[in-house]
This record gives structure tokens, sequence and C-alpha cells, in this order.
């Protein structure tokens, strides 16, 4: 695991040896400069197996507007950021596991957000069990005053995957398949 508290990004990766390794990156905007300047407030990036499996759009946004690339929570169906100069996000707590590429990193952005409440918890698990090379969990929790649309928005690469569309139990499933089925 890597992380960058200052600027608030956190990797992981579970080996260096080929397309099939897995590279989760997490974003939180802990401060804001010219070189650094996208909505990128729990922007979380997942590659793996030769597939992009969650995306950001970069500078396409600032250029198109393009919400449908952003793999991160939308308020109002639409990315947040705090204006400049004002205090960001920060680090809560980080814990990286040894022998392997996980870790635990909680993150706090209710600035950026510009809403009471908004944290981060994600545990990224790296042992290999079986056919599963990670384990990815990710609790949000948001809270305001005023009413609003709450959408956590995954975009993975439509190029490199298929979602199948589902119902179990009378609740919304889906399937997404990379490159390597």
């Amino acid at each position: 695991m890597i992380s960058d508290n200052v600027d608030g990004f956190y990797g992981f990766r579970n080996r260096f040896r080929d397309q099939n390794d897995v590279l989760i990156g997490l974003m939180n905007r802990n401060r804001r400069h010219a070189g650094w300047n996208a909505n990128e407030t729990f922007a979380l990036s997942i590659m793996s197996h030769d597939t992009t499996w969650a995306r950001m759009p970069g500078k396409e946004f600032q250029q198109y507007n393009v919400t449908r690339k952003f793999s991160a929570p939308l308020i109002d169906g639409w990315p947040r950021e705090s204006p400049k100069g004002t205090k960001l996000g920060y680090t809560k707590a980080i814990k990286s596991f040894s022998d392997q590429g996980g870790g635990y990193v909680s993150i706090d952005s209710s600035v950026n957000l510009n809403i009471t409440l908004a944290s981060r918890d994600i545990l990224v698990d790296m042992i290999t069990r079986g056919n599963i090379d990670t384990i990815i969990a990710i609790h949000d929790r948001f809270v305001d005053t005023l009413s609003h649309f709450w959408h956590w928005q995954i975009s993975p690469d439509p190029d490199e995957t298929n979602i199948t569309l589902g119902n179990e139990n009378n609740l919304s499933t889906f399937i997404i398949r990379g490159r390597n089925g």
C-alpha cells in the first residue's frame, strides 16, 4: 500500500507481475492546487485482469461535463468540490496490512462535498483465496440537513466490460464481466 496523506491518494497493489495484477486507487481531495484540480473526492479506480473496472474522467469532465465516467458518489447527480482556498478533506486513519498490498483507510470530505457529514472507510484485503485475488469493502456515510439525491456510481470501461442487469428476490442486481470472462 502507498499513501499520500497530504494530497489524499491511497494505492493498493497485490503484486508486480503482469496484466492480472490488481491495482486500486482511492482519492480524496485533501488539498487543491493547479496540478491536481479535478473533482475526485471519494473517487475510486480499479484495474485487474486486463480490465478497467472503475475509472474517472480526468480532464474530460472539465471539457465535456460528462458525469457517466465518474466512479464516485454523486450528490444530486453531480460530483462536488469545495471552492479553492477552503480547508478540504483529511485522512482520519490509515493502516497497511503486512505481507500483502492491502490495508484500511478512513477519510472525511464533509467540507469538499459541502454537507454535514461525508466519510468513507475502505478495507482492501489482498490475500489470495482460491480464485479471489482481492476483497474490497467500502462503507460510506452521508448526512445533511438538506434533502438530496444520492448516487453511488461505478464506471467500468465499456470497451473492456459487459454488464448484465437482473433481479433477485425483488432486488436489482448486476454482474460486470471483464475481458477474461
